[in-house]
């Protein structure tokens, strides 16, 4: 069995846990205050493809055994009191019938890999934009002010200076980083 290295816990929530062979990161540690999952996604300009999942109607493993798409209701949630609409059940429909599913196992492999995709390519993103600043996101920082920080050093200038430094185009989530470190160190 792999050992554990070491743990940082932020909170309830784990930051980084490291064994002899894997390091496990939270994203959300890369993810400027403010911005959601799906901005985040936006931010690296990958197409987000959200599918739909009946959460509420689905109680039991056996469902997924289902032979057929259960109907319109069974998409409500009670969580934002609502329903999906014509539009994305018929999308659900199509689906069924274009890919010749034969269960909602089929149903529920499409949805998470839908769900997945688009974050793994912005991790990419995040990752290869980083690496062409000279920094590597996972390995020299576990925040995405951490990484903000390398970047402003790596130029050799210090923190309180008030020269504007020059920089490659960044994603989105460092810009925001960025300008809020700025306006702290100016106030």
């Amino acid at each position: 069995m792999d050992k554990i290295k070491f743990v940082i816990l932020k909170g309830k929530s784990f930051t980084c846990l490291t064994t002899t062979k894997l390091k496990f990161l939270d994203i959300k540690n890369y993810i400027a205050p403010g911005f959601d999952y799906a901005k985040f996604i936006r931010a690296y300009e990958v197409e987000q493809q959200k599918f739909y999942w009946p959460y509420e109607w689905f109680q039991n493993f056996q469902q997924l055994d289902e032979l057929t798409l259960p109907p319109y209701e069974a998409f409500y949630s009670s969580l934002k009191k609502e329903n999906i609409s014509q539009e994305a059940y018929a999308l659900c429909q199509t689906s069924w019938k274009a890919k010749n599913w034969t269960s909602m196992r089929e149903h529920l492999e499409y949805y998470n890999n839908l769900d997945v995709e688009p974050f793994l390519q912005t991790v990419e993103k995040l990752f290869n934009a980083n690496k062409e600043l000279g920094l590597d996101a996972f390995k020299s920082s576990l925040t995405l002010p951490g990484l903000t920080l390398q970047l402003m050093f790596s130029d050799g200038r210090l923190l309180h200076s008030y020269q504007p430094v020059k920089l490659r185009p960044l994603p989105a989530d460092q810009k925001k980083c960025l300008w809020r470190l700025e306006r702290r160190i100016s106030s």
